[in-house]
């Protein structure tokens, strides 16, 4: 019998290679059939700094909050082809402060701040992602919608906003 782990999972690496996964396959179920279709090469994630996937270009158009955006997307950051529903459901449901500072943690490409932004204009908001592909793109989506009270930075977690201070 496997662990939990190892029932998901068999890795193995080639040395100066990448690390390959498998999915484990019961006896009773033809597994040399199913493991050569279901070989896949482990590479990176949205939340990885500088994502070495080939960028892949989008666009997404939405109606939220009663207002229409457009947003540049890429492959290599989170939700690249529409705006994913926990991100819609918060942005339908946020309450804004009349004014102050609001902080878009772990921001993509910049959804969230964006329509905070354009919503309120007396709010200073900050943008942050680890992911570098990410924080490009939110620039460009700030500049498309044409915002000047959001500031971009790029960084792992509170480290860019602690950096500043």
């Amino acid at each position: 019998m496997y662990s939990i782990d190892e029932n998901l999972h068999d890795k193995w690496t080639n040395p100066g290679k990448q690390t390959w996964y498998r999915r484990k396959t019961s006896k009773s179920h033809n597994a040399k059939r199913y493991l050569s279709k279901k070989v896949v090469r482990v590479s990176n994630h949205y939340f990885s700094k500088k994502p070495q996937s080939e960028m892949k270009k989008g666009l997404i158009k939405a109606i939220l909050r009663g207002k229409n955006y457009s947003f540049i997307t890429a492959s290599g950051v989170f939700s690249t082809k529409k705006i994913d529903n926990g991100t819609r459901i918060l942005i339908e449901n946020m309450r804004l402060p009349e004014k102050g500072d609001l902080l878009d943690l772990g921001c993509g490409y910049g959804v969230i701040g964006i329509v905070a932004a354009s919503l309120n204009p007396n709010l200073n908001v900050t943008l942050t992602d680890v992911n570098e592909r990410a924080t490009s793109l939110a620039k460009i989506n700030v500049d498309r919608n044409g915002l000047k009270n959001i500031k971009i930075l790029n960084g792992y977690i509170y480290e860019p906003i602690i950096d500043e201070n």
